[in-house]
């Protein structure tokens, strides 16, 4: 009995530190994150008797793999309608098919039932990441656009979600040592945000820390007040060393992008101005959509085609070229139509409706579990308003890997908490 309890501690270990390595290598949009993806597919197809349990079935994480499925084969019959199969395995339209190997994934995490502190440990152990990436970003210098920042837009919002996220399990967290941890992970994954130059990250970290700022003062003052002081901290920080940050000339240059282009007509330097153009033209050409266009889209790489006609005819302001429309909600509606729209918002709503009932029912630092859980999609519906998001593996891999640990664990936690809710889906 003794072998096989230790032999199932040495097993719950091997998943965590998969898990984390998976984590920690697509936030650094590393391309070997996929053989993570995969180990820990492999080991949840063993685990494949379980998706087939009641218990499973009765639970919002089936709903979400099955989402999941119901995504992948909608955007590989699109790709193969529209293009053909020879495109699935290429740049972008090979996430379709990777996106399969995230089910097997949720059924490990399911069935594997982590703990609250072991899902902390493996957040904490991913989150690593962010000191050694932040630190060589600043040793090596490179400009944005080039070397370790080769990826700006991504990296920041990946860096975004790891410092908030571990700023909120720092309240949750009754360990000193997690919490100091967590609290230098919120710090270098929050500097190497700002390292990045995102501007759809920053504007995630002070819409969330608006909410963090919120749902604290409710909770507890001392923790709002606690929370304050850090913002007031890292605030310092960064007045201290302004003048070698990013910060300032990114936003000096979003600013006269929206001024140029809504008073003068005008596209400037920088990124809001083009978005802007192209978001234009991403409405003129829905205006002429048939019925089944709305429900469907145009088809996969569709925005491309249209952008190069809509720059051919003359009338755009800009004349590069742009793959996607720089917004994943334009690009679900153009290309994949209402019901593309429609499936990628269940998968995000799937786990809010997890999280709202978890910060509403659990107990006491239970409830910051769930409100991570929220926080989490707030991130990814704010990152996906300027840039393309959902079509990189990285990013999309990974909050559904986050989103799977949350929900297994809020849900495991209602049921202990709330036994009257057992039969009532969660």
């Amino acid at each position: 009995m003794a072998r096989s309890l230790s032999e199932l501690k040495i097993f719950r270990l091997g998943v965590m530190l998969l898990i984390a390595a998976f984590l920690s290598s697509s936030a650094a949009m590393l391309s070997f994150s996929n053989t993570f993806l995969l180990l820990l597919a492999f080991i949840g197809l063993l685990f494949f008797s379980e998706a087939g349990s009641p218990e499973f079935k009765a639970s919002s994480l089936f709903y979400f793999s099955l989402t999941l499925l119901l995504i992948s084969f909608f955007l590989i019959s699109h790709v193969v309608f529209f293009i053909g199969w020879d495109f699935l395995f290429t740049y972008q339209a090979d996430v379709f098919v990777k996106l399969l190997l995230c089910i097997p994934v949720i059924w490990l995490i399911y069935s594997v039932q982590l703990t609250g502190r072991e899902i902390i440990l493996i957040f904490a152990m991913a989150g690593t990441y962010a000191v050694f990436y932040s630190t060589a970003v600043w040793l090596e210098g490179s400009p944005r656009g080039q070397g370790l920042l080769e990826s700006p837009i991504h990296l920041g919002n990946l860096a975004v979600t790891f410092s908030l996220i571990s700023l909120v399990l720092f309240f949750y967290t009754q360990s000193f040592w997690l919490k100091i941890w967590l609290f230098i992970i919120f710090l270098f994954a929050f500097f190497l945000s700002v390292q990045t130059g995102s501007k759809g990250g920053w504007v995630a970290v002070v819409l969330v820390s608006l909410s963090i700022g919120v749902y604290l003062f409710f909770v507890s003052k001392k923790m709002f007040w606690l929370f304050i002081g850090l913002l007031f901290g890292v605030m310092s920080i960064m007045a201290a060393i302004w003048e070698q940050l990013p910060v300032g000339p990114r936003l000096y240059s979003a600013y006269e992008g929206w001024l140029g282009y809504w008073s003068e007509g005008q596209v400037t330097e920088g990124s809001v101005g083009p978005r802007l153009e192209i978001w234009r033209s991403v409405w003129l050409g829905m205006a002429d959509f048939n019925l089944m266009q709305w429900l469907f889209g145009i088809g996969f790489m569709g925005f491309e085609s249209h952008w190069r006609e809509f720059v051919e005819s003359g009338e755009s302001l800009i004349t590069s070229e742009h793959p996607h429309p720089h917004n994943d909600f334009l690009q679900l509606i153009f290309e994949f139509g209402l019901f593309g729209l429609f499936l990628f918002g269940a998968l995000l709503f799937i786990p809010l409706k997890v999280f709202f009932k978890g910060v509403w029912f659990l107990k006491d630092n239970d409830k910051f579990i769930a409100f991570s859980g929220i926080i989490l999609a707030e991130m990814y519906l704010e990152f996906m308003l300027s840039d393309q998001n959902i079509f990189v593996k990285q990013l999309l891999f990974n909050y559904v890997v986050l989103s799977a640990l949350l929900m297994s664990l809020v849900q495991k936690k209602t049921r202990q908490q709330l036994p009257l809710l057992n039969n009532k889906e969660m």
